[in-house]
């Protein structure tokens, strides 16, 4: 038989918080939002620029994950599974590029 425990009011949204806190460092900076936004863009901007002025098909999958892992490096909040999104369309890229040079090695 379970035996029910009587909660009080308030006392069950503490139990789901995780590990989640406001640190104060001693030794890293602070860094705000704002800064992680600037990193994140000027990291993004020669992939970018590359992808607009050269529009290729082929290097489509490869800027749109650079861009994601750019995004999961500099982002403010990110949780870990947000790698996933910069992993498929690398690994499509490489497939791209693995089945190039086997259509090389055949000429």
């Amino acid at each position: 038989m379970m035996m029910m425990m009587k909660m009080k009011e308030g006392e069950a949204s503490n139990t789901t918080k995780g590990l989640v806190e406001a640190f104060v460092h001693s030794v890293l900076p602070k860094v705000d939002p704002k800064h992680t936004v600037i990193l994140t863009l000027l990291a993004m901007s020669p992939v970018l620029a590359r992808t607009w002025t050269r529009p290729d098909p082929r290097n489509f999958a490869f800027s749109t994950g650079v861009c994601a892992l750019v995004a999961f490096l500099f982002g403010w909040h990110v949780h870990e599974k947000a790698i996933l999104l910069a992993t498929l369309p690398l690994a499509l890229s490489l497939i791209d590029v693995v089945v190039d040079d086997d259509d090389d090695d055949d000429d």
